[in-house]
């Protein structure tokens, strides 16, 4: 079963998809670390990254995705990445902007004016890369706003097909 996990900064993907793995003993792909690693290794920002270099990244999920192992994929953008693979269950996590706002200033160090320019970066990143400012189809969501990330992977859980 492969299983992926997308929305907005710090909706939760990271904790959950950390988890679920745990949880599944399942190996976990946090998009995100790989676009950081790549960007690190070249010397930029993660934002100076290329259209190619993302491509590339995406090309190395969506292999892992049609390995046939099982695995737990998290990223921003999977649903544009992934949403055509049959054999990948997406869900998106939702969570509310002045939580996922409280949530970015705890980790990133970062005040509001931080919080909403990531956020507005990564909707001019979805355009560049995908074309698109919305997903292709609506997929299953969680709202991880007013939830711990115990509470968030059981409702995740609950939305897997049966027998997965």
């Amino acid at each position: 079963m492969i299983i992926g996990l997308f929305g907005h900064t710090c909706a939760g993907k990271s904790m959950a998809a950390q988890k679920l793995g745990q949880l599944l003993n399942t190996p976990v792909r946090h998009c995100g670390e790989a676009v950081k690693a790549l960007a690190a290794e070249q010397g930029i920002s993660a934002s100076q990254l290329s259209n190619e270099d993302h491509a590339a990244i995406d090309r190395q999920t969506r292999s892992a995705a049609d390995s046939g192992e099982p695995l737990i994929v998290e990223g921003t953008f999977l649903d544009c990445v992934l949403g055509r693979l049959n054999s990948v269950v997406l869900i998106r996590l939702d969570c509310e902007v002045s939580e996922r706002g409280r949530r970015f200033s705890n980790r990133e160090n970062g005040g509001p004016e931080e919080f909403l320019r990531r956020d507005q970066l990564d909707d001019q990143l979805r355009v560049r890369l995908y074309a698109s400012d919305e997903t292709v189809r609506q997929w299953p969501s969680v709202d991880s706003s007013h939830l711990s990330p115990d509470e968030t992977v059981n409702q995740i859980l609950r939305l897997l097909p049966d027998g997965q």
